[in-house]
């Protein structure tokens, strides 16, 4: 809103031939800040011949440069007394909170040595009320800006200026305020954000015979954007694409300007990965610039209020679940980190496995954060290969305020090379019940693998690319069976540390026919 400066015009009234001694002297004009329609005048009577009553004379003014003189007499006459003193004139006049009013005061005599009011005839000795204008609300730092006129009638020797706040039972009341300036500005701070306050201004000149005055009183009512009650991360988990997906709960709120926060330890620094807007109380998000399986990641969301400041922050992180494997022996031994911040808590960790890249069974639960799999010995000669993933799948309490939200969280897929161990046979008897065929016998199949079987001549007789399905039953490429004697084999394949190995040897062909 536009700010005005507005006047409240005193104006003493004579008339012409003016004899200055019978003039009334008003010694100011005030406003009762308990009733913004109320002004109060005090002025002392004159000591004319003749007086006998006393008119308050107003008029709107446009403007303090060029007022139009249109009076209307206010309120009824005051009679004249002889004590001088007026008590303070008190009337109600509408406008005087939204433009100036001027306002005299003339003596009605009926002395022929001076003539009565006239309006044609007026001197102005221009005067001010302290207007003050509707106070701006600064929704960042919780300040009204307050804005008025100074009091002309003491310009120069006003001490100080005081604000009064009320809100129902409540006064808050500033320090002392220098008049620096004929426009005051001050920012009242530290308001409390929500209802509505009524504020109105005094000026203080302990050298006069009434020692304060005070401005018209305004109301504003200040309604801040409320930030939601909560943010609750609900998770973080880990997809398939080796993302983290994230979803917060929201409390009602008007505010939708949000910033997410990234760290990789869970007491921070968090740094700011994006700012956006929602409005839906549940988010969810997808990291994507970050490796999780390389470390543990944590997220903290927080909103914005109108200026830019942050309003409220979740909680708690959203947490992952860092797994890596290493295997002691035979053993493979799984660790990782907890996940961090469910105000529930973890009820357990289920740790899942999956062999030939086929779907994740359950192996195993724990309330720790290791793991050994001893069943791992079940598999070997099961033709399973020898990379072995894991992941682990963290299940929050059920106890939760928020029992519709998802309530698990995956690690990241940690993945094992077993060592193959490779065993031969060297004798084989083609078309037999029992010692029919020939094949490598492995612990667990080896990812690389190139089998051949070659005859005296070097000619390969037997060849297999796939360690699930490499048995020679003796046939060669006519449908019978190869001649007895003595073949020899390579075998190339990749370790557990992805080395090319190579290992030839002979076997026995043996024929009953």
């Amino acid at each position: 809103m536009k700010k005005q400066s507005l006047l409240i015009i005193l104006l003493f009234c004579a008339q012409f031939p003016i004899v200055a001694q019978y003039l009334p002297y008003v010694y100011l004009l005030s406003i009762d800040p308990e009733n913004n329609n109320e002004v109060c005048l005090y002025f002392k009577g004159s000591s004319g011949p003749g007086v006998y009553e006393y008119r308050i004379w107003g008029y709107q003014i446009t403007s303090a440069q060029n007022p139009i003189p249109q009076y209307i007499t206010i309120g009824n006459p005051i009679p004249h007394t002889t004590s001088g003193l007026y008590p303070p004139w008190r009337y109600e006049i509408s406008d005087v909170s939204s433009h100036p009013i001027g306002l005299c005061v003339s003596a009605q005599a009926t002395s022929a040595s001076w003539r009565s009011f006239d309006e044609t005839n007026l001197t102005h000795l221009l005067d001010s009320t302290m207007y003050l204008a509707l106070p701006q609300y600064n929704r960042c730092n919780y300040a009204l800006h307050l804005q008025w006129n100074d009091y002309n009638r003491w310009r120069d020797s006003i001490d100080y200026y005081r604000v009064t706040v009320k809100s129902g039972t409540n006064t808050w009341r500033s320090q002392p305020i220098a008049p620096v300036q004929k426009n005051m500005n001050f920012e009242y701070p530290d308001l409390p954000p929500n209802g509505t306050y009524r504020v109105y201004v005094t000026a203080f000149n302990h050298q006069n015979r009434f020692d304060s005055v005070n401005s018209n009183s305004m109301e504003i009512t200040i309604q801040n954007d409320v930030p939601p009650s909560y943010i609750y991360a609900e998770y973080a988990t880990i997809n398939a694409g080796n993302q983290v997906e994230m979803a917060f709960r929201i409390a009602p709120t008007v505010l939708d300007q949000y910033v997410l926060s990234r760290s990789t330890s869970a007491t921070g620094p968090f740094e700011v990965i994006d700012q956006f807007s929602a409005s839906d109380e549940r988010f969810f998000y997808t990291d994507s610039d970050i490796d999780p399986s390389a470390r543990p990641y944590y997220y903290s969301l927080r909103v914005l209020n109108r200026c830019d400041s942050v309003a409220q922050t979740s909680i708690n992180t959203a947490s992952t679940l860092f797994l890596s494997v290493t295997l002691t022996g035979q053993t493979p031994t799984l660790s990782w980190t907890a996940y961090q911040n469910w105000p529930e808590d973890v009820s357990e960790y289920t740790i899942e496995r999956s062999v030939n890249h086929a779907t994740f069974e359950n192996i195993g639960s724990t309330s720790a954060t290791t793991f050994p799999d001893e069943s791992i010995g079940e598999l070997a000669g099961t033709r399973v290969n020898h990379s072995i993933q894991y992941r682990i799948r963290a299940r929050r309490n059920v106890q939760s305020d928020f029992t519709d939200s998802q309530a698990e969280s995956l690690s990241n897929t940690a993945t094992i090379t077993l060592p193959v161990h490779i065993r031969f046979f060297d004798a084989f008897i083609p078309g037999d019940s029992e010692n029919n065929g020939f094949e490598p016998l492995f612990d667990f199949l080896p990812s690389y693998y190139d089998f051949k079987i070659l005859n005296r001549n070097g000619s390969v007789v037997y060849q297999s690319r796939e360690p699930e399905n490499t048995r020679w039953d003796g046939r060669v490429g006519n449908g019978g069976y190869a001649p007895e004697g003595v073949y020899r084999y390579t075998l190339i394949f990749h370790d557990e540390f992805n080395h090319r190995q190579v290992l030839q040897g002979s076997l026995t062909v043996i024929r009953q026919d």
